[in-house]
């Protein structure tokens, strides 16, 4: 992300643009400015030298149904009379 200070820098060399237009030097103006922000923007990107980040991430529980919690919540005579249970017809 480009700073203020480098927000600045390319309003300058705008500026210089339209004050070299007359003498027929805007191309040049606009090159060379150009480069001496980018170097500018890019001194100040090595220098901020970012810290190492660090995440915490929880374990994901498991996405099985049998493994899920609402499965292990069931009494073990509601799992075996759901299964036993035949449709109807």
């Amino acid at each position: 992300m480009v700073t203020r200070r480098g927000v600045i820098a390319l309003a300058a060399v705008a500026a210089l643009v339209v004050v070299a237009w007359p003498i027929g030097l805007a191309g040049w103006a606009f090159a060379a400015g150009n480069l001496v922000v980018l170097a500018a923007i890019a001194a100040d990107w090595l220098a901020a030298e970012p810290g190492a980040i660090e995440l915490e991430r929880p374990q994901p529980e498991p996405s099985g149904v049998r493994r899920s919690r609402w499965w292990s919540r069931r009494s073990p005579s509601s799992r075996s009379s759901s299964s036993a249970s035949s449709p109807t017809s």
